[in-house]
C-alpha cells in the first residue's frame, strides 16, 4: 500500500497533464477500495457470529 501511495504521489509530483488527469481519475477508486478493506477486516474479525 506504501508502494501505491509513493507512486501516486509521484506521479502527481510530476505534474504534467496525463499524470494529473490519472491521478484524479484513480482517487474515487482509491477511496472505494480502502473503505472496502477496512470494511472487510472488520467483519472478519466479527465474531458474534450475526448476520447484519
Amino acid at each position: 500500500m506504501l508502494h501505491l501511495t509513493l507512486t501516486g504521489l509521484a506521479g502527481l509530483a510530476n505534474l504534467s497533464e496525463p499524470a494529473l488527469i490519472q491521478g484524479i481519475a484513480n482517487a474515487p477508486i482509491l477511496v472505494q477500495e480502502m473503505v472496502m478493506a477496512v470494511w472487510l477486516i472488520v467483519k472478519g474479525f466479527n465474531l458474534s457470529g450475526g448476520s447484519r
